[in-house]
């Protein structure tokens, strides 16, 4: 969830924002969460250059569109779950 206390909200604003980012995140992978959805989103990613390496290691040498697109596909796989699968994937393939 977005640190909203740095922007000086009253606590129902912060509340209200809060909620909506649960409701978001359980739309997005209930929308994705189908195997047509998971295509769907697969594309959509693939668009955004994620989750393929990003086109340079440093963002100064990338192009802001790159570097734009690839923003927006990290946010769309963070609230879709992709990655929190992706995670657990690392710590499984990484053993205890």
């Amino acid at each position: 969830m977005v640190d909203l206390g740095g922007l000086g909200l009253p606590k129902s604003q912060e509340e209200t924002w809060g909620k909506y980012e649960e409701e978001i995140r359980r739309n997005y992978r209930a929308l994705f969460g189908s195997p047509m959805g998971r295509e769907v989103l697969g594309d959509i990613l693939a668009m955004c250059h994620f989750p393929g390496a990003i086109p340079s290691p440093r963002f100064d040498l990338m192009g802001e569109a790159d570097v734009g697109q690839y923003n927006v596909g990290l946010e769309i796989a963070e609230k879709a779950g992709i990655l929190e699968e992706m995670n657990n994937l690392l710590g499984l393939l990484r053993g205890p």
